[in-house]
């Protein structure tokens, strides 16, 4: 019987246990090292913050330097994206009007995000490999894989948007997978059989 077949509770123990064990190792670090944060950092990084802020001030999305020169600012302060996309310092300004007004509350959604990505792997590799133990090792992968735990500490709209890229690749597989009218993700798994086979 297959892992899928069997479900993640009669699988083998192991690969769940690295998962959950990864998982708290991963959470622990990213909570240690977003508490020594004291800047944001240059750039896009500071940028975003910055705009966050002045959100959770009511004061707009709104920036009170000059943040690019594609042409100049009519005034000081201006509207923030004109250049830059707005989600970042949106989802940001929620934390920081909730949760009080620090660099370590702005990166609580790019944390979270960071362990998102690790979830969504999981089901991801589970459904191409047909099997709970590799999914489960993908998902611990990517929660400690070094550029996703960078950007997972830095207040940068990236790993917003992989989060995103990667639940609507996920359902797009689901829909394939189990969708009425959707094409099969079988080939894909048939062919790994027949190398498998050959090999």
């Amino acid at each position: 019987m297959s892992d899928d077949a069997r479900g993640p509770s009669q699988s083998p123990r192991w690969p769940l246990w690295v998962f959950l064990s990864t998982l708290l190792t991963a959470t622990l670090l990213r909570l240690f090292l977003a508490r020594m944060a004291r800047h944001p950092g240059p750039a896009d990084f500071s940028f975003y913050f910055i705009v966050a802020r002045n959100m959770a001030n009511g004061r707009g999305p709104v920036l009170d330097v000059v943040g690019q020169f594609l042409y100049d600012p009519q005034a000081l302060p201006c509207y923030a994206n004109d250049y830059w996309m707005p989600m970042a310092s949106w989802v940001m300004s929620l934390f920081l009007r909730t949760a009080g007004d620090s660099l370590f509350v702005a990166l609580i959604p790019s944390m979270i995000c960071g362990t998102a990505l690790g979830v969504l792997s999981l089901f991801a590799g589970r459904l191409v490999s047909n099997s709970w133990s590799v999914g489960l090792c993908a998902g611990a992968i990517v929660l400690v894989l070094p550029p996703l735990l960078k950007y997972s500490l830095v207040t940068d709209g990236a790993i917003y948007y992989a989060c995103w890229v990667g639940a609507g690749l996920l359902a797009l597989m689901m829909a394939r997978r189990s969708g009425p009218g959707m094409p099969s993700t079988a080939p894909l798994g048939e062919g790994s059989d027949a190398r498998r086979s050959s090999d």
